[in-house]
């Protein structure tokens, strides 16, 4: 049963905010595939051209229409790992969307809209297998006629190992993001929390914690609650913890 949980926690990871602004309302995930949550008591089928075995995230307009998605490790290249695509709402590879920072793993990238303005996004991605560290982008919607572009790609901020359990959460004051990821230090033992805090002057590293997390280097997977004040840990070994 520990197993069936740890997959289903994966299986939703990264649509956990602005649900009432409708943000997380077309998944895309997989091989091609995708859910429509448009009306929630029916979700409908959703076409997509995602190929991965890996990270999938995706992100709407506040009226619930597909802005543009990611993935890590395209699976379409007879199995072998290849970096990661943004793909816009056409379905195509956004301008300068390609060669995005990890690879076919399970939590390592999210979506974070920018703080200040409107039509700018943070892709947030990790690379726990050969590059390692945090790495950021910045997509930019008003360009190419709301298609969007990568206009700043794979730029890093932290370069030491890390598991693959990056996750993100609305400040309190409405406006601003909390950004927290592990270290992969593959030891069974309490693990550093790095949070970082996203404004519109930038990223800043605010904390470095150690609330208890164990960590096996990697397959772990974080959680929050809709109230944003309580979050689960999920490691490999089934280990469950609420913080």
């Amino acid at each position: 049963m520990k197993k069936y949980y740890f997959i289903l926690l994966i299986s939703f990871f990264n649509y956990e905010f602005c649900p009432a602004q409708s943000r997380n309302t077309i998944w895309c995930f997989g091989d091609s595939a995708g859910i429509d949550f448009t009306i929630p008591s029916s979700p409908q089928p959703y076409s997509s051209a995602m190929r991965s075995r890996g990270t999938a995230v995706s992100i709407c307009d506040t009226l619930g229409q597909l802005l543009f998605y990611a993935h890590t490790g395209d699976t379409s290249n007879n199995g072998t790992n290849t970096r990661g695509n943004i793909l816009n709402k056409d379905h195509q590879i956004m301008e300068n969307g390609d060669s995005i920072v990890g690879i076919s793993w399970y939590q390592e990238m999210v979506i974070i809209p920018m703080p200040g303005d409107s039509h700018k996004y943070y892709l947030f991605a990790q690379d726990v297998t050969l590059t390692y560290g945090i790495y950021f982008s910045i997509i930019d919607m008003s360009l190419n006629n709301g298609l969007g572009k990568v206009i700043l790609k794979n730029q890093q901020i932290l370069n030491i190992r890390m598991a693959d359990c990056i996750t993100a959460n609305k400040h309190g004051n409405g406006r601003d993001w909390w950004l927290y990821s592990i270290l992969g230090n593959g030891n069974l033992v309490s693990t550093p929390l790095y949070t970082y805090l996203i404004t519109p002057a930038g990223i800043l590293l605010d904390t470095l914690q150690d609330p208890g997390f164990i960590s096996l280097g990697g397959f772990v997977e974080f959680r929050w609650n809709k109230q944003g004040n309580k979050m689960a840990y999920v490691n490999y070994s089934g280990l469950i913890q609420v913080f």
